[in-house]
């Protein structure tokens, strides 16, 4: 994250929660004592997961704000319940054009989700992944590539000897290169494997 005079740290995080994001902070006046603390840690999780990076993949602290957010809707809703429930008519307005606002930015979100177009396997995929299925043993162990979508795992459900690179050294997976090594030898002399 930046946090250069520009604010661009709350910059993002405006345009990315918009109305959500002040509510959130304002919806801490209205829970009781046991919230509160609860709320807090998550705070806390969410302020650490923009001050440090957890996994090397940076994307993957991405959890950690979805947890969140996840909450923070909940406050959120209460306090828009709060202004709905106000006297004044104009509170009602307010309250109405929040939700407007909430459900637009995410309703946007979701067509351009919608329209993007990518598939994620093709029927020759799906046929190679049904063969291996019906003509391996449950406990075979393959060479892929270094893919997170390969049919052999994603379609068979089979083992594979190392998968994608990322994802394994991420998850700090013990003895990564030795299988390297072994993938390299095997794929060297493929006749003695």
């Amino acid at each position: 994250p930046s946090f250069s005079v520009d604010l661009n740290f709350f910059v993002l995080w405006w345009n990315a929660l918009n109305f959500l994001f002040p509510l959130s902070i304002i919806g801490i006046y209205y829970l009781d004592v046991k919230q509160r603390k609860f709320y807090a840690c998550l705070w806390i999780i969410f302020i650490m997961a923009n001050l440090i990076m957890f996994q090397p993949w940076d994307k993957d602290n991405t959890k950690l704000f979805v947890i969140w957010v996840f909450v923070a809707t909940a406050v959120v809703s209460n306090v828009i319940v709060k202004i709905w429930h106000a006297p004044s008519f104009l509170t009602k307005i307010i309250a109405v054009l929040i939700v407007f606002s909430l459900v637009l930015t995410g309703s946007i979100m979701l067509v351009r989700e919608s329209n993007l177009w990518w598939q994620f396997m093709d029927p020759e995929d799906q046929q190679f992944g049904d063969w291996v299925a019906a003509n391996s043993e449950p406990n075979d162990v393959f060479i892929v590539n270094d893919s997170h979508i390969h049919p052999v795992t994603n379609l068979a459900g089979k083992t594979a000897l190392i998968n994608m690179a990322g994802w394994v050294q991420s998850h700090g997976y013990p003895g990564m290169w030795l299988r390297y090594n072994d993938l390299r030898s095997m794929l060297s002399k493929p006749l003695y494997s």
